[in-house]
């Protein structure tokens, strides 16, 4: 930016750290990257940036606002991560998410916890919590188990491993440099040690955060009520890039975790006002529970559609049913006529300009061919 020929800058290495790529305003998986004193200009993300002897260290991709001639820099290392990560995909579509262990670390510092823990003195983390679908659920972590060290890598009790000569650094950043797939080894204290293998993977989020990787647009409309399922990229467009303006118990799922591999959290996004769902104009971004009276909990946008069509069909015991009942959370509920959503659904889709009334990944291949 601001001419056509080369733009060159120079600067020092301020620090090696760990940093979220994606910025995230809930946070994420962390890689190395090198902090530099040099100017990143707008234009020069991309660019190789090169040591004293004119060797490539890295490429230069961001830029503090608010400081001056503070810039970031990806380091070949993470380079040749990401090569191995595109060549194991072998050609087919590249997995971009990076790996995690699935636990939430407290730093072991007070003599008196590592005491009731029998830990010597600098050695373990308290791992406070695993996520149930993570890759230390399945290698047989617990919560209230001392991490005590990863492939052989100590970790100490401020939750940090050796980084270079005398440089320490978080110790997430042995996981996030795996290839899914990796074997690993965890040495934990459970009253004795223990070693457990595991395999590298990805944590699933209950909450979809990158668009185009784990969140892409889905949606469904029964009666002029349209449901999404809860991503961070939606969540951010309602609410002007701001989270913090979002209802409290939807920030909260940002930072829960999955319990079921199909799991997600379905919120009315907004009513289409029509003669049948008059009364709940002003009902949005209310988590969905149940469907039905006493119905199991809603746990996919997919499973909604099919229980909602049955209940219009009369697949069920009872035939088809008199009326459609979602319950939300703080114990709302919208109750619609089921013969007037039969009757009414196809002009209110005409009359709001939707062509279909769900995204085609809710629907199965019969009927997207028949659309085609």
């Amino acid at each position: 930016m601001g001419g056509e020929n080369l733009c060159v800058t120079r600067g020092v290495v301020s620090r090696i750290d760990l940093m979220d790529y994606t910025f995230s305003p809930v946070g994420g998986e962390r890689q190395l990257v090198i902090q530099v004193d040099a100017a990143i200009n707008p234009g020069n993300s991309g660019g190789p940036v090169l040591d004293a002897f004119g060797r490539v260290l890295g490429v230069a991709f961001a830029a503090m606002r608010q400081g001056a001639s503070i810039g970031y820099v990806i380091p070949g290392s993470v380079v040749r991560f990401f090569l191995k990560a595109a060549a194991a995909s072998a050609g087919g579509a590249m997995d971009s998410s990076l790996c995690a262990l699935g636990v939430r670390l407290q730093p072991a510092r007070a003599p008196a916890l590592r005491a009731v823990r029998g830990l010597d003195q600098g050695s373990g983390a308290l791992i406070a919590e695993v996520a149930p679908l993570s890759a230390a659920a399945a290698a047989g972590v617990e919560a209230g188990d001392v991490l005590l060290a990863v492939d052989g890598v100590p970790v100490a009790e401020d939750c940090t491993v050796p980084f270079r000569d005398a440089e320490r650094i978080g110790f997430d950043f042995l996981i996030s440099r795996r290839v899914a797939g990796d074997a690993m080894r965890l040495q934990i204290w459970r009253g004795a040690e223990k070693e457990l293998q595991l395999q590298a993977a990805p944590l699933p989020q209950l909450v979809p955060r990158t668009p185009g990787v784990d969140a892409r647009p889905s949606y469904l409309v029964v009666g002029g009520l349209v449901f999404t399922r809860l991503t961070l990229p939606w969540l951010l467009a309602r609410f002007s890039e701001e989270v913090r303006k979002a209802p409290a118990e939807l920030q909260a799922k940002l930072w829960e975790h999955k319990e079921h591999a199909d799991q997600e959290v379905v919120v009315l996004a907004k009513v289409l006002s029509a003669d049948l769902n008059y009364g709940y104009e002003e009902f949005q971004c209310c988590e969905l529970l149940r469907f039905g009276a006493g119905g199991a909990p809603v746990r996919s946008l997919k499973q909604l559609r099919a229980e909602v069509l049955a209940a219009l069909r009369g697949e069920g015991e009872g035939g088809p049913a008199a009326y459609l009942r979602f319950c939300f959370s703080f114990n709302l509920e919208i109750v619609l006529d089921a013969e007037q959503c039969r009757t009414s659904h196809n002009e209110i889709l005409r009359q709001y300009g939707i062509h279909q009334d769900c995204s085609s990944d809710l629907m199965d291949n019969s009927e997207i061919r028949s659309k085609l």
